[in-house]
């Protein structure tokens, strides 16, 4: 599995730029995942900017990312400020490729706008932010309730914080 200071090889940039329609020259790396098997990487196509997410594991796991993306899209789709999905040229919401043995699933999607915010900067982090942040989660919590994912994908594993103990 994947390791942090590992670079993308350029056969899966190409093979994400072929896939998602842009230009590769415009893809540059910006963080690692919190799991070691992630990489993150922007791009820009039709003067817009992108988060091209790079998961090194097993073939298994497509169903399940095409089912985060599902989820991300169908927020997005009623009005949750979160990013949207990007579909690859066939229209899948994440593609699987293969190198020297490993699988890697790729998915892109609109990146955030926004800026960092200075917690120390009470013009920044204040009330507002807060009722704001409870807002959109509230109504994420909102839609969840009623999201029925369609029979192409598979539902994600729930997390129940009831049963921890």
């Amino acid at each position: 599995m994947g390791f942090r200071g590992k670079m993308i090889s350029e056969y899966l940039l190409r093979a994400a730029a072929d896939n998602y329609g842009f230009d590769k020259a415009s893809c540059r790396f910006i963080a690692y995942g919190r799991e070691n098997n992630k990489w993150l990487y922007a791009f820009d196509m039709n003067h817009k900017p992108y988060i091209l997410r790079f998961m090194e594991c097993s073939g298994a796991y497509l169903d399940k990312a095409k089912a985060e993306m599902h989820w991300l899209s169908y927020m997005s789709d009623n009005g949750v400020s979160v990013p949207s999905p990007l579909r690859s040229g066939d229209g899948m919401l994440a593609v699987s490729v293969q190198e020297n043995g490993e699988t890697y699933l790729l998915s892109a999607f609109s990146m955030a706008g926004g800026r960092h915010w200075n917690k120390d900067d009470p013009n920044l982090w204040n009330a507002s932010v807060f009722y704001n942040w409870g807002k959109v989660v509230g109504d994420m919590h909102r839609l969840a309730k009623n999201y029925k994912p369609s029979n192409d994908f598979e539902r994600r594993d729930e997390f129940n914080i009831r049963g921890m103990d």
